[in-house]
């Protein structure tokens, strides 16, 4: 090194210049943020926690655990038994209806159709 050179100042921790930023304020800040978030209500009752009431009620929902939303359609010869209706009229309301073993009605329909046959007047022929 010649005299008129001047060494140049290495920057450790104890003599960095104090207008840089430092790293210890940030955290500081952050856990300053989060506090205002979760305030405490002054019923005492944490925002964040707090349960919403719903806008509006759920809809019914059918299927396996909804349940069903509409009348069960059964086997004629079961809606049949049920009601009471004698094997003979049971014949001929699947003659006039071309019902089979297999048709599925609700026990309402069942009841409109069998009380529609037997009010017709009879014919011969």
């Amino acid at each position: 090194m010649n005299e008129n050179e001047k060494p140049i100042p290495v920057e450790t921790a104890e003599t960095k210049p104090a207008d840089k930023t430092d790293t210890k304020t940030k955290p500081e800040k952050a856990s300053e943020a989060k506090a205002k978030k979760t305030e405490v209500k002054p019923d005492g009752g944490n925002t964040k926690t707090a349960p919403v009431p719903p806008n509006k009620p759920r809809p019914r929902r059918g299927g396996l655990l909804g349940g069903s939303t509409r009348p069960a359609q059964l086997p004629v010869d079961l809606l049949a038994r049920r009601t009471g209706t004698d094997a003979v009229v049971l014949g001929a309301l699947k003659a006039a209806y071309g019902w089979t073993d297999r048709t599925r009605l609700t026990q309402a329909d069942f009841l409109r159709l069998r009380e529609a046959w037997l009010k017709r007047p009879v014919k011969e022929g």
